[in-house]
């Protein structure tokens, strides 16, 4: 697949904890710059060639300098604060393909700067080694300061009284009932009880911090508690990145997740077409995505939410086995097991696969070396995800 590519040049800036600047303040100054500089120029060549975001109906400059002084106040490091600039225009190219079949072509945003922003923050623990906690920490201060700025929590109007739409809410009422909904289970089974059962606190935080961005992209000051219920249920089962499934929407996640799959194994595969590294690079970010997200489907388990949808939370469940009883209870994932065995694989080789192919892609080569490694892991995930797919269609067409 890559060798057959014509790849050129790799624009990508990058920062880590290996960079010191031990220099006189005005050398610091000339190399700050100069990252600052290239940030922008990756942003025009990637995403909007002139440069430009809209904020509400005006047109302002993207600037990284701006975006990385935004994020050393709310105490990111350093060397974070640096690379997020650059590290956005994947999660950013990932937001806008989100919203192509919803929107069309429309002009990039500032909302959709901050939902990248955010998307970065939360892929802090599989690259750079920071807790799951810390980089939800931070993710949630971004949104309090930058994703409605005159208000602090929208309000919900529920039952005659204003409640605040805080991280407390989100995961003790509403998030318990649209699991209730969705799986359709009767409010006397305690429904909360179940939901603390299947989710651990980082995965709530997840979708907690989802929601309130959604929410908060709207510019609303208050919110009807029906309104929000209908909107974070679309959030929860709707394409494109879908964080549950039931009887009625399994087939069509399945289904929209494996079109996406091979969509982006057929740019990888394609001859003769001159991509560049970047680009690459997010075709096969977004195949093992989606391969991911369309077995966990198959399944009816969690999928994920926002950099942990798909792959990296088919990791989490293999790695599981049957340590959550509840997961187990309400969904199928426990048959994973035996149909790997039938379609002439395991779950420890689909687990190491898929370890494989988060590491590589979490710590890319300049060279793009790191792609050429996943060649075969490709072709294992789309023999298996498809493999799986038939076994499952026929054992409910039996």
């Amino acid at each position: 697949m890559l060798g057959k590519n014509s790849i050129e040049g790799n624009s990508n800036v990058l920062v880590g904890g290996d960079l010191i600047l031990r220099l006189p303040p005005n050398q610091q100054v000339n190399v700050l710059k100069r990252l600052f500089e290239a940030a922008d120029e990756r942003f025009k060549s990637e995403i909007s060639e002139t440069g430009k975001v809209f904020r509400i109906s005006r047109e302002i400059d993207f600037s990284a300098e701006k975006l990385f002084t935004s994020l050393m106040q709310l105490g990111i490091p350093l060397d974070v604060a640096l690379r997020i600039p650059s590290d956005i225009i994947d999660f950013l190219r990932e937001v806008l393909d989100e919203r192509q079949p919803l929107s069309g072509e429309e002009p990039v945003s500032t909302a959709d700067i901050r939902i990248a922003v955010v998307r970065s923050i939360e892929a802090l623990p599989s690259t750079d080694g920071f807790s799951a906690e810390t980089s939800s920490m931070w993710a949630a201060a971004y949104i309090r300061r930058y994703g409605n700025p005159e208000n602090d929590f929208v309000k919900v109007l529920d039952h005659g009284a204003e409640i605040d739409l805080d991280y407390d809410y989100l995961s003790t009422v509403i998030l318990p009932h649209i699991l209730a909904r969705v799986l359709g289970l009767p409010r006397e089974s305690a429904p909360e009880r179940l939901f603390s059962q299947i989710f651990n606190k980082t995965r709530i935080g997840e979708m907690s911090t989802e929601i309130m961005r959604a929410v908060n992209t709207l510019n609303l000051y208050t919110i009807s508690y029906k309104t929000l219920l209908f909107l974070v249920q679309d959030l929860v089962v709707e394409p494109p990145h879908p964080w549950l499934v039931n009887g009625q929407t399994r087939q069509k996640v399945v289904e929209y997740n494996i079109e996406r799959m091979m969509s982006h194994y057929a740019k990888l595969s394609s001859k003769g077409e001159r991509k560049t590294l970047a680009l690459l690079h997010h075709a096969y970010q977004e195949f093992f995505r989606h391969s991911g997200a369309a077995i966990l489907a198959l399944y009816g388990a969690f999928l994920g939410v926002g950099s942990r949808y798909g792959l990296a939370e088919l990791i989490r469940v293999l790695g599981m086995q049957r340590k959550n009883l509840a997961l187990w209870s309400f969904c199928e994932i426990h048959c994973i097991e035996d149909d790997l065995i039938v379609t002439g694989t395991r779950r420890q080789s689909l687990s190491g696969e898929a370890q494989r192919a988060m590491s590589k892609l979490s710590h890319p080569a300049r060279d793009g070396k790191h792609l050429v490694e996943l060649e075969s892991t490709v072709e294992y995930f789309l023999r298996t995800t498809m493999a799986l797919r038939d076994l499952r269609s026929d054992s409910r067409d039996a």
